[in-house]
This record gives structure tokens, C-alpha cells and sequence, in this order.
């Protein structure tokens, strides 16, 4: 069948995606995509979330995290329901019904690997949020960390504060422990 044009290889781009997992840490990030996908046993679903690194390290790379909406297990779901309010609290969320709430929010992400397991490859999953700004990037891999140094990570640069009122008891939020 017919392309309905000519494509020359010495005038295409180089593909350049790469599905190796990101090391394990936090880094900031924005997520492009949110939408409730049913399990694959039919009897639950979750929200499946594209995140887009914003950098320094790993900009432009994705990684997917899923929350548990629904599940005939009671613990899982109980999980979903804290995650689902700590992804709210990172994105500055008080209510949501709706996936579209999280599209083109900023915040920090804890990227895990996950090794591979029969017919999957490592990966990343997300497993904890926080707003943007709140923590470090992870260091870049360099000559001190292959031979087992430290490398001490970049500064991310910090979110300006927010005037806060007292917390419930009259201590202010930054008082309380």
C-alpha cells in the first residue's frame, strides 16, 4: 500500500526513546495524563498517571504511577484512598472528581525501579508525592558514585512560601510536630 509520501532516511530524526528505568529518587515533574483504566479482572479500577520529568536530570523522560480507586480488597483500597489525597496535597487539590484536575499540575515525584519480573523489564512506578520544590533532585551519576562515593545532589530551587494560617489548636502549621 502506498505511504502517500517519500520518506529519506538521511533527513529523519534519530529516535531517541529510551525505556531504561531513571534511578530511584525524587524529582520534579508535571503530569500530561490521568485516566481510570478498569483492573484486569474487571471487578476494580484505578487511575493510571503519566508524569514528564521537568529536569535537571532526566528532563523529558516519562514515568506512569497507578492508584487504586476501587478494589474488592479492602487494604488496596484503603492504600488508593492515601495516595489519592497525597497526589491532591502535592497538586494543591481539595476536590476532585474528575482526571482532568491533575492534567498540567507541577510537583515532586518518588520514583522507585521496579526489577523485572517474567515477561516485563525493569521499570519505575511513583510511589509518593510531594508539592514542587519540597525536595532534592537525585545526584547525576558521575566518577565518585561508580566507584562508590557520594555525590551530593543539585539544589532544587525551592517554592515560594505560602502565608499560612494557624493550624486546628492555634499553633501555626510549622509549630506543630
Amino acid at each position: 500500500m502506498n505511504l502517500g509520501m517519500t520518506f529519506n532516511r538521511n533527513e529523519l530524526p534519530e529516535n531517541d526513546n529510551n525505556f531504561e528505568p531513571i534511578p530511584a529518587g525524587w524529582y520534579q515533574a508535571q503530569i500530561e495524563k490521568a485516566e481510570v483504566k478498569a483492573t484486569k479482572a474487571g471487578n476494580g479500577s484505578y487511575m493510571n498517571v503519566q508524569y514528564k520529568i521537568l529536569g535537571p536530570q532526566y528532563a523529558g523522560r516519562v514515568v506512569f504511577g497507578m492508584i487504586t480507586i476501587q478494589n474488592p480488597n479492602s487494604t488496596a483500597e484503603e492504600i488508593g484512598k492515601k495516595e489519592m489525597g497525597s497526589l491532591m496535597d502535592a497538586c494543591a487539590l481539595v476536590s476532585v472528581n474528575n482526571t482532568d484536575s491533575f492534567i498540567g499540575k507541577t510537583l515532586t515525584i518518588k520514583v522507585k525501579v521496579k526489577p523485572a519480573t517474567g515477561q516485563y523489564e525493569a521499570g519505575n512506578d511513583v510511589s509518593a508525592w510531594k508539592p514542587a520544590g519540597q525536595v532534592q533532585a537525585p545526584a547525576a551519576p558521575g566518577p565518585a558514585a561508580a566507584f562508590g562515593g557520594s555525590v551530593p545532589a543539585p539544589a532544587v530551587p525551592q517554592a515560594p512560601a505560602q502565608a499560612q494560617g494557624p493550624a486546628a489548636g492555634g499553633a501555626p502549621p510549622w509549630a506543630t510536630q
